[in-house]
């Protein structure tokens, strides 16, 4: 996720559930006065939580928010774990990766090799969208 669309990371806060909202909305907190929507970023990316036993994989696992504000709108994705923080150079960032898949890619907006690995770069703009839609 770049940097600049990430206010802070805190630790997880049990949010007030909303009845009609997705499933991947969590429910809304209030940090500070604002009232905020955590989004359950495993779920609507489609990454398998690794529990087996079918329980709610937000209260277990996931134990910090990233807190973003994007076009005025301040939203909290909850996640199980801040890896690593990276800075890297533009031109080490491929953005146009769906032109070279050949394919939508719905929440990812560039790529990052950092050794041997790929580092997918989640676009905070496509979920608000997705969030503000639903």
């Amino acid at each position: 996720m770049p940097t600049e669309a990430v206010q802070e990371v805190i630790k997880y806060a049990a949010p007030t559930r909303l009845p009609a909202a997705p499933s991947f909305v969590a429910g809304i907190v209030n940090l500070r006065g604002r009232v905020t929507p955590l989004v359950r970023l495993r779920e609507l990316l489609g990454v398998p939580n690794g529990d087996n036993d079918g329980g709610d994989a937000a209260g277990s696992e996931d134990k910090f928010i990233i807190v973003c504000r994007r076009r005025g709108l301040q939203m909290g994705m909850m996640i199980e774990r801040v890896h690593t923080m990276y800075r890297v150079p533009q031109q080490d960032i491929d953005w146009a990766i769906e032109s070279h898949l050949g394919i939508s890619v719905d929440f990812v907006s560039g790529l990052l090799k950092a050794d041997e690995r790929l580092i997918s770069i989640v676009s905070v703009d496509k979920i608000l969208d997705c969030v503000l839609k639903r």
